[in-house]
């Protein structure tokens, strides 16, 4: 991916209307807000640590940053629910083997 916000705008962009963001993600193009400036524009598209996205596409993240979440907890639960199982194996193996032992002591 590209390291900052993408620069694009309208041709009448050099007489400062119709300036447009890009958004980072899904590549549309919006216009930008009234009240910024041009100084904050020219912040925005040069910033190598900025980056712009649009409303879509943030709710796109929430929901699988959510999902992500969810699904790490299922592993966790998982793994913890394998490890009593396996507790539960080694706890039936240790009785199998005494069980053994006294049948050889016996023999």
């Amino acid at each position: 991916m590209v390291d900052k916000v993408k620069r694009t705008t309208n041709k009448s962009a050099k007489e400062g209307s119709n300036l447009t963001l890009q958004c980072f993600h899904c590549d549309s193009l919006f216009p930008l807000p009234t009240g910024v400036s041009d100084e904050s524009y020219e912040f925005i598209i040069t910033a190598n640590n900025l980056k712009f996205f649009c409303d879509a596409c943030l709710k796109k993240f929430s929901v699988e940053k959510q999902f992500y979440k969810k699904l790490e907890q299922s592993k966790s639960e998982m793994s913890y629910e394998e490890k009593q199982f396996h507790k539960e194996l080694e706890k039936g193996n240790s009785e199998i083997i005494e069980e053994m032992k006294k049948l050889n002591d016996v023999l």
